[in-house]
């Protein structure tokens, strides 16, 4: 049976990220999604209501679709800096 398994899923999950806020952590997943790398929040139920105890919120994606979501990651990390130094700029004026 494991053999079976193994043939069936030749790749594995790897947690491409983790967050201690679920909001970030479905807000990242979106992106992922919206970009077509199909990925989950492992421990869902368990990760929103204590997500210091499991050591964050885990997203995770196939293996294969790893690199791709690291990429789209850091791309909307760098562009969520860009916006949020320009709306702290408007502030201070």
């Amino acid at each position: 049976l494991l053999e079976w398994l193994s043939l069936a899923m030749p790749n594995k999950l790897v947690t491409v990220a983790k967050y201690f806020e679920m909001s970030s952590a479905l807000a990242a997943r979106i992106k992922l999604e919206s970009q077509g790398v199909g990925c989950f929040i492992a421990d869902e139920q368990l990760a929103a209501s204590f997500p210091f105890a499991l050591g964050g919120i885990r997203l995770q994606v196939w293996e294969s679709d790893a690199e791709k979501a690291e990429e789209i990651l850091a791309e909307s990390e760098a562009s969520a800096g860009v916006d949020e130094a320009e709306s702290a700029g408007s502030e201070e004026e």
